[in-house]
């Protein structure tokens, strides 16, 4: 998905996320496709007991960037 999403020249952003609604005891992590200034969720997501077990289902060669005061609380840090 990764790199289908590089070839076309979308950026797929990865958003790990805790306490969510659906997954309130859980590490969920969501990509979204990011094309002309939109973000549309992909209808997919990853899910662990631990941070540290969902990073290592994110594909490789990405970068984290961490939560920013201006995130929704549920929100972890950011992968690209």
């Amino acid at each position: 998905m990764q790199q289908a999403a590089r070839d076309t020249g979308i950026l797929l952003v990865w958003t790990v996320m805790r306490g969510t609604a659906d997954f309130a005891s859980s590490i969920v992590c969501r990509p979204f496709l990011v094309s002309d200034g939109l973000a549309s969720p992909v209808f997919r997501y990853l899910i662990a007991k631990n941070i540290e077990e969902l990073r290592a289902q994110l594909p490789p060669g990405l970068c984290c960037f961490p939560r920013t005061p201006a995130d929704d609380p549920v929100i972890l840090e950011t992968w690209l």
